[in-house]
Formats: structure tokens, sequence, C-alpha cells
């Protein structure tokens, strides 16, 4: 088994908990991606900086956290800006070797009726198959919404979606 850790876990920069990951003598990393010292907005000089720390650390990106906060994918008028970064992140992974993105999408209706479904819907499935295409898989945090809300979610979006599994936030299946 291997194990990784979120760079944000140790309260430095994500240079510094690269190098404490390492020194801890573990596999790999998840990095956030979505603002800040490592985001889609990296020079090409700082990329190839990143590449060499971790080359020299014996250390993968196992992910990249693609979070944006808020409400996920709730809110149609805001989505355009999200897919668009989520896309960014997810061609960021590819260049950094990671086949996983991670995200919160907000809170999935049990209804499939419900307006906001469609909403998440539209907007998962187009990261989804972007994902896809890129051999990455849009890994989405589980949350209040019982298991098999998600599953069925999950099996509507055309591909490139899966589960980032947090058995805490997991509610009981009758």
């Amino acid at each position: 088994m291997k194990i990784g850790v979120i760079t944000d876990c140790f309260k430095k920069s994500h240079e510094e908990g690269i190098k404490q990951a390492s020194a801890l003598g573990l596999d790999g990393v998840q990095i956030y991606a979505t603002t800040g010292e490592f985001s889609p907005e990296l020079t090409t000089y700082k990329k190839e900086e990143y590449k060499r720390l971790l080359k020299e650390s014996g250390l993968v990106v196992s992910a990249l956290c693609g979070d944006m906060g808020g409400y996920g994918f709730e809110i149609e008028k805001d989505n355009l800006n999200r897919i668009e970064k989520t896309k960014r992140i997810i061609d960021l992974a590819v260049e950094f070797g990671a086949k996983v993105v991670t995200t919160h999408i907000g809170v999935i209706p049990e209804e499939k009726s419900h307006p906001r479904y469609r909403v998440m819907l539209t907007a998962l499935t187009e990261c989804g198959i972007y994902a896809k295409e890129k051999g990455v898989t849009l890994a989405i945090e589980t949350g209040p919404e019982k298991a098999r809300t998600l599953l069925a979610f999950i099996e509507d979006t055309k591909g490139g979606v899966g589960v980032n599994l947090d058995p805490a936030n997991l509610k009981d299946t009758p």
C-alpha cells in the first residue's frame, strides 16, 4: 500500500510540505491546486521547480485538489467559470502525472426531477468527459447525500467522474 498526504496538512508552503512528506517516508502528495502558490496559473519555471523538487524528494503527485469551496456546482450562472477552472486543474494534473482531481460539488438532490440535479449533472458531465479524455478521474467527495443518490448521480454522467470516499460523510441507506 502506498501512503500520501495533502501538503496543506503541514500548515506550510507546498514546497515545505513536499519536503516534510519526503522526510516522513511517504510515497506521494495531494496538492491543493485551485488558487495560491500551486494553481493553473503556475509559470513554466515554477512548474519545473515543483517537478524537480518532487523528483528529488522521491514523491509523486497522487492527486490534485480542485475544490473551489462554497456550493460546488449548484448555481448554474457560476458554472461556466467553475467548469473552465476545473478543466485547467485537470490539465495541470496531467502535466504532473496525477490521475485524480478531487473536489466537492455541492449537495446532490435525491430527486432527479429537482432543478439543481440537472444543473449539477450538466456541469459534472462536461467536466467528467473532459477528465476521461485526459485519462483523469474527477473524484467527487462524499457528502450529505445517501450513497445510492451519489451512485445514481455518477451513473448519470458520461464517465470520468468517480468518488473520493470519505466514510465519515456517508449517510446510512435503508
